[in-house]
C-alpha cells in the first residue's frame, strides 16, 4: 500500500455539480446544468473546466429553492450552457481513469447521483465502478473527529466505509465544506459557495490536499 501524501504522480479529479432540484428522489424533474472540474497530478493542476450543460427542458425543471441557493439564472444560462453529451464524454473519460482519484465534497450523497442521473439523460447505462476510487473529504473527516479506522482507497471496504460515514449524524458534528476550510485555515467566500461550481472544486481540492497532509490515507 502507498501512503498517498507521497505520491507525487497520482491523477486527481476533484468536481461539484449544481442542478435544478433539491430532492434527489424526483429523477423526472432532476438535472446538473453546471459541472465544475479539474484534473491535477499530485499538487500541479493539468486541466480547469467549469461547464454549462444544455437542456431544452431545464428551465421548466428549475425548482425555486434551487435556484436561490444557486444563484441561478437563465439569461446567462442560456447564453452560457453546450451541448450535454460532448461534455459528458469529456469528463466521464478521467472519471473512469483507473489511476484517478475522484474528490468530492458531499459525494457520496450528491454528485454521485447527480452523475448517474445525467448519464440518463444521456440515454447511457450509470457507470458507479468509480466508487472504489470516490475520495469524499466530508466523510474522512467525519471518521478522524469520531476515531474511525480509515481503509485504503481502492476497494469494498472503501466504499462501505464512505457510506457509513456518510449516513452518521450527531450532534456536535460538523462536515459541511465551510465547516472543513474554516477548520482547515481555508480562505471562504459564503457568496460564492454553490453559485459556482468551479469555486467549490477549488475549496474541495484545498481541503484534500491539507487533510493528506495530516491523516494518513493510503491506496491499495
Amino acid at each position: 500500500m502507498n501512503l498517498l501524501r507521497f505520491n507525487k504522480e497520482k491523477i486527481y479529479v476533484p468536481l461539484d455539480y449544481e442542478t435544478c432540484n433539491l430532492n434527489l428522489v424526483l429523477e423526472s424533474m432532476q438535472a446538473p446544468w453546471q459541472l465544475g472540474w479539474e484534473v491535477y497530478k499530485g499538487e500541479s493542476i493539468l486541466e480547469s473546466h467549469e461547464d454549462w450543460i444544455w437542456w431544452d427542458d431545464l428551465n421548466s425543471k428549475m425548482g425555486e429553492e434551487a435556484a436561490r441557493i444557486t444563484g441561478f439564472d437563465y439569461y446567462l444560462y442560456k447564453s452560457k450552457a453546450k451541448p450535454a453529451l460532448p461534455i459528458w464524454e469529456n469528463v466521464n473519460k478521467h472519471i473512469n481513469n483507473p489511476n484517478a482519484i475522484i474528490i468530492s465534497a458531499n459525494g457520496i450523497n450528491f454528485d454521485t447521483y447527480i452523475h448517474g442521473i445525467y448519464a440518463k439523460l444521456l440515454g447511457i447505462k450509470p457507470d458507479y465502478s468509480w466508487a472504489a476510487r470516490h475520495y469524499d473529504i466530508q466523510t474522512v473527516h467525519k471518521a478522524k473527529f469520531l476515531g474511525y479506522s480509515i481503509p485504503p482507497i481502492g476497494g469494498d471496504e472503501w466504499i462501505f466505509f464512505n457510506i457509513k460515514m456518510s449516513e452518521i449524524r450527531q450532534k456536535g458534528l460538523k462536515s459541511s465544506l465551510k465547516h472543513l476550510c474554516e477548520t482547515l485555515g481555508i480562505p471562504y467566500d459564503e457568496e460564492r459557495h454553490h453559485k459556482n461550481a468551479l469555486y467549490d472544486v477549488e475549496l474541495t481540492m484545498h481541503c484534500f490536499l491539507k487533510q493528506i497532509k495530516t491523516i494518513d490515507i493510503y491506496e491499495q
